[in-house]
């Protein structure tokens, strides 16, 4: 059995790629790590098979080999050490760290956007608070949405969110905020 993982992102301008391959020897339990690499624009920044992990020192263009059984299970990424800020390792890291992996169930998702929010939860049951969000603190990121969505619904018309008002002395507003989507 063998189970692979693949992530490609272009970051700072520059085409960042990573595998993870993990397989169940025979005699073993867990998974193995086989084999693991992070690319920047194709350039190794390190690699693995099984157990050795190859660190590329573009300053130096050596590299050092670093063999440990210890770490047969587990993943390098988080125990390589970057040198800087600027290292495509702590780039990298940086924006896997603050990814959020979304997993919609429909029936919970809620056109309410009575609050704000930049972080979905994962079932985007908060879906309208997400969109108020992002569209409060990146009206352009509207148009783009609206460009995808026209290109997978062609008969879609518009976006609407409307503002929720209270009448005076209720906490409850009148027509809750909603997103409304009119086709033709």
């Amino acid at each position: 059995m063998r189970v692979r993982f693949e992530i490609e992102v272009e970051l700072k301008a520059k085409f960042t790629s990573t595998l993870s391959l993990f397989g169940l020897p025979e005699g073993f339990r867990e998974l193995r790590v086989l084999e693991e690499k992070l690319a920047v624009d194709g350039q190794p920044v390190y690699t693995r098979q099984h157990a050795q992990v190859t660190l590329q020192k573009p300053a130096r263009s050596r590299r050092e080999r670093h063999n440990s059984a210890s770490i047969g299970n587990l993943v390098a990424l988080p125990i390589v050490q970057e040198q800087s800020q600027k290292d495509p390792l702590f780039i990298f890291k940086q924006w896997l760290a603050r990814t959020l992996i979304l997993r919609p169930v429909p029936s919970l998702i809620s056109g309410d956007s009575i609050s704000e929010t930049l972080q979905p939860n994962p079932q985007i049951a908060d879906f309208g608070a997400w969109f108020s969000g992002l569209l409060a603190s990146a009206p352009a990121a509207y148009a783009r949405i609206d460009a995808y969505l026209r290109q997978v619904m062609p008969d879609l018309r518009d976006i609407r969110n409307w503002q929720r008002f209270k009448k005076p002395g209720s906490p409850v507003p009148q027509r809750p905020n909603q997103y409304e989507y009119t086709f033709r």
